[in-house]
């Protein structure tokens, strides 16, 4: 596929008050950003070996979250019956322990996932009714930053540029509200990807080692493991001291090949391997950023991440808040709807908001009837559907306000191969472990609507139209 160039906006400060948010000027800053490639080929056909390992990853990547979450709540880490505060998040300790992750499941063994636990039984939450605009109230000046995004293929997971150490040495790195932890390549490392140099410690004059271990493993067999360090973070001019992240000595083979040299996880404290603060946490504890909330466009032109605020230039009309299903653990919102073709497929459901996966996962049952009420829709590989090419469903989502459409581009992941009339649809069965009501809405859903995440209070999710 041809190259194109995005943006991604990293935003420094706030912007402006209440219901409707209005619209101040901006200082824009500019550092290189990259976008991973698709699931679409060049040619237009789905790439069938790209979306297996993705659906593997995604799996892998929510069982192990899952048992991150079990095992924090084991130990009384970010307590499911209280919501996480910036008050409440401990400063990074000079040790971080045993860090080990527990072994991840097959990503093809959904017996075994499904006995990790439900969302249900695992985030305790109440789970709140939704559906009303949120107002927002914020000083009236912002400060934000433009960082320009290059499309290598197409959608898969987008990243951009921080820097870590003093003086610093820079990464790009997959923003991911699926997961917590930021980990890059090592020196040490001696088969890892990605397109910088590896971090070096002895180079910062703010490196300190931590105790332990970061390990997760993967269904492909492959894994990611190293050594956790503390030092200088900066992210689009968000500086925060500190941080503990993991400098890796074994990459999973499937980072190999992308343009990319590591992630930096943007959950809740509760997803942590490292059982520690996660960037943005850090950066509202230290007060690095003017409000507690970041914002993502994804587009195919214009595409950004703002971060300490909302860019107000991306978006128009009011941004309508739901607040978190569960008070710990995922970016979700519940009492949500689905419609095909303006009939109500399914109701009640819990969405899991992540920027870290490309398609739409959907319960196997849900997306069996989703995909049923589709003319000419055929159950297709690894719980994908196809459908008639120039019959795109119409597929919408609500939480009980606006109703949110998918584009039929988004909806497309291209012909099953050359020629044929039938093309893949970017929503999935399969099953996560989180139960038979959460859906989990990628970047082909995000694609469509400015999404706001507030890490305030008890945390909500916005969404508004993309200008």
């Amino acid at each position: 596929m041809v190259c194109k160039s995005t943006f991604v906006a990293i935003a420094l400060g706030l912007m402006a008050s209440a219901n409707p948010v209005g619209r101040e000027p901006a200082r824009i800053q500019r550092i290189p950003l990259t976008k991973r490639s698709g699931l679409t080929n060049s040619d237009g056909t789905f790439n069938l070996i790209k979306a297996v390992n993705e659906i593997a990853r995604v799996k892998s990547k929510h069982s192990h979250n899952l048992q991150v979450i079990d095992k924090h709540r084991d130990h009384g880490h970010h307590s499911s019956s209280e919501p996480v505060q910036p008050s409440a998040i401990p400063t990074p300790a000079p040790s971080v322990g045993t860090l080990t992750a527990t072994e991840i499941l097959s990503a093809t063994d959904t017996g075994a996932l499904t006995a990790v636990g439900t969302v249900s039984e695992l985030l305790t939450g109440t789970r709140t009714r939704t559906g009303t605009a949120v107002p927002s109230s914020a000083p009236s000046s912002a400060v934000t930053g433009s960082v320009p995004l290059t499309d290598d293929e197409g959608d898969l997971l987008w990243t951009g540029q921080l820097t870590i150490g003093n003086p610093p040495q820079p990464f790009v790195v997959d923003f991911d509200t699926g997961s917590a932890d930021l980990w890059i390549p090592s020196v040490s490392c001696q088969n890892c990807g990605g397109q910088d140099p590896p971090y070096d410690p002895s180079k910062s004059s703010d490196s300190q080692p931590q105790s332990g271990t970061f390990q997760i493993n993967y269904g492909d067999g492959s894994s990611t493991s190293g050594s956790p360090y503390s030092d200088t973070v900066t992210v689009g001019g968000i500086t925060v001291s500190g941080q503990v992240f993991a400098a890796v000595n074994q990459e999973s083979s499937e980072f190999l090949s992308e343009p990319m040299d590591g992630i930096m996880g943007m959950g809740l404290p509760a997803l942590s391997s490292l059982k520690t603060t996660p960037f943005f946490y850090t950066a509202m504890k230290q007060g690095s950023v003017a409000q507690n909330t970041f914002a993502f466009k994804l587009a195919q032109s214009g595409s950004e991440l703002t971060l300490g605020g909302t860019n107000n230039a991306s978006f128009t009309g009011d941004i309508e808040f739901h607040k978190l299903s569960s008070a710990v653990g995922y970016w979700i919102i519940g009492d949500g709807s689905v419609a095909v073709g303006g009939k109500t497929s399914a109701s009640q459901i819990q969405t899991i908001i992540d920027s870290g996966s490309t398609i739409i996962t959907a319960p196997t049952a849900a997306a069996d009837a989703l995909w049923q009420s589709v003319q000419g829709a055929q159950a297709f590989e690894q719980g994908m559907y196809t459908f008639p090419c120039d019959s795109a469903p119409e597929v919408a989502f609500s939480w009980g306000g606006k109703s949110w459409s998918i584009s039929a581009n988004d909806i497309n992941l291209g012909q099953v191969e050359e020629g044929s009339s039938d093309c893949v649809g970017a929503i999935a069965g399969g099953d996560l472990g989180f139960g038979d009501d959460v859906w989990l809405l990628g970047d082909t859903f995000m694609k469509n609507v400015y999404t706001v995440f507030d890490a305030d209070q008890n945390g909500s999710i916005g969404f508004a139209q993309l200008a």
